[in-house]
């Protein structure tokens, strides 16, 4: 795997990582350009094009989707609208994320078995507290296609 390569694995991890956000939580009515993430997002935007602080704004919106899926669904709703609108401004999540998280799913080049082996070495990296490889366990299941949800 050459440099390339790892940069878009990368990318699709990151991707995928938002597309899982809006599929668990829906957007629900008209993004609130007042927040504070929105207002942080365009800080960035105006500082010379900050793309990287710009899609860490993303991410936290991403978190915070996830995090009131339960307690607080139609914040998390808004929340979602925020992170879809501020993420369109970039050309990002213009997709359904059905469709995106499926995408590639047909012959991964995996066995189901050694699919089950990472997702237990994950597991054990995860119950270790090694983050790092756990993380790596992740992304390596992104790159055949597979998408796991830590709930």
């Amino acid at each position: 795997m050459n440099y390339s390569d790892v940069h878009l694995d990368n990318a699709k991890a990151g991707l995928s990582t938002l597309y899982t956000a809006l599929r668990n939580v829906p957007p629900k009515g008209q993004a609130d350009l007042t927040d504070a993430m929105a207002t942080r997002f365009f800080q960035a935007m105006d500082d010379d094009f900050n793309t990287p602080e710009a899609i860490a704004v993303l991410f936290e919106l991403a978190k915070e989707c996830i995090r009131l899926k339960e307690s607080e669904a139609d914040t998390a709703g808004s929340k979602a609208s925020l992170l879809k609108q501020l993420a369109s401004l970039l050309g990002l999540l213009e997709r359904n994320p059905d469709d995106f998280l499926q995408a590639g799913t047909g012959d991964s080049g995996i066995s189901e078995d050694e699919i089950s082996a990472l997702i237990e070495q994950r597991l054990q990296a995860r119950k270790d507290k090694d983050w790092a490889k756990s993380d790596r366990i992740r992304d390596q299941l992104v790159g055949y296609g597979i998408v796991l949800e830590d709930g």
